[in-house]
């Protein structure tokens, strides 16, 4: 929080695979209190991504633990785009400057432009990239991976959504020879997935 800009934001903390939501409030944020949402947090300008991920509270079993520099400053709302190394079709985190290793402190490469989220979405069913954006600007009710049909309540999942990133590439996901992988994709043997 001292270093390299300062500041950061918990995203999201759990103890199982089910689905979380974050009621809204103003509320300061309390370490060892209840998890809230500000109201405001998609509006927030971010410079940095960083993804970390422990079997332990305390970090000490650190699985991936990397970060993405963009190469300008976008609102937390605007993190998934389909431009600026990103594509329409493989949106994703992009204008990425470098991708760090943050357990050794280096730089792990120059040249990585986009770590896709997931495949293409058309936008009225109300999930994938889109819906994350949305979901980073406000709370949604079951999250961005769930849309309930407005007439008949059949229910949908994506099972797209996923942070990568390739140290021989340019993109990366399951299939574009990602270096570190961690989310879902129904191209896999498992939905989910943490690998190296």
């Amino acid at each position: 929080m001292s270093t390299d800009g300062g500041g950061y934001t918990l995203v999201g903390k759990k103890y199982s695979s089910v689905t979380w939501t974050l009621p809204s409030n103003d509320l300061p944020v309390e370490p060892n209190g209840d998890p809230h949402w500000a109201s405001n947090l998609g509006d927030v300008p971010i410079r940095d991504f960083r993804i970390q991920m422990a079997t332990a509270e305390d970090f000490k079993q650190t699985k991936a633990h990397w970060s993405f520099r963009f190469n300008s400053e976008r609102p937390l709302k605007e993190l998934m785009i389909e431009d600026q190394g990103c594509t329409a079709y493989q949106p994703g985190i992009g204008n990425i400057a470098y991708v760090k290793d943050l357990e050794t402190e280096t730089i792990v490469t120059t040249e990585f432009r986009c770590s896709v989220f997931g495949g293409y979405q058309f936008h009225l069913p109300g999930f994938g990239w889109r819906q994350m954006n949305s979901c980073l600007n406000k709370p949604c009710k079951s999250g961005y991976a769930y849309w309930e049909h407005p007439l008949s309540g059949s229910k949908q999942v994506d099972n797209h959504g996923g942070f990568s990133f390739s140290a021989s590439g340019s993109h990366s996901g399951v299939r574009e020879d990602a270096t570190a992988f961690i989310g879902c994709s129904p191209n896999g043997v498992s939905a989910c997935m943490l690998c190296f």
